[in-house]
């Protein structure tokens, strides 16, 4: 299968990512866990300062363009409405 590449966006300081797709398809929302600081021991990573953001990907949009929202507080759950464009997260 032939790939396109349609949109990409550069992200520095992850921790992790997960990604979330809307039910209909028309956005997509990638969680980013970053970090301000990394520290590294023998087999074991610490990061610290941590905070999240969220990349809000306009599928169905003309270049796709890309909200970004930060969130300095801990994260426990994100979900998309099941119609619709909105989003909640906990």
């Amino acid at each position: 299968p032939n790939r396109t590449e349609i949109r990409s966006k550069n992200l520095f300081s992850v921790a992790d990512c997960k990604i979330h797709w809307q039910k209909s398809g028309d956005y997509l929302c990638v969680k980013v866990d970053r970090y301000s600081k990394v520290k590294k021991d023998k087999n074991d990573i610490k990061y610290s300062g941590m905070y999240y953001n969220f990349e809000i990907f306009h599928m169905r949009e003309k270049e796709i363009p890309v909200d970004s929202v930060e969130i300095k507080e801990p994260i426990q759950a994100f979900a998309w409405e099941p119609i619709g464009s909105k989003f909640s997260i906990i």
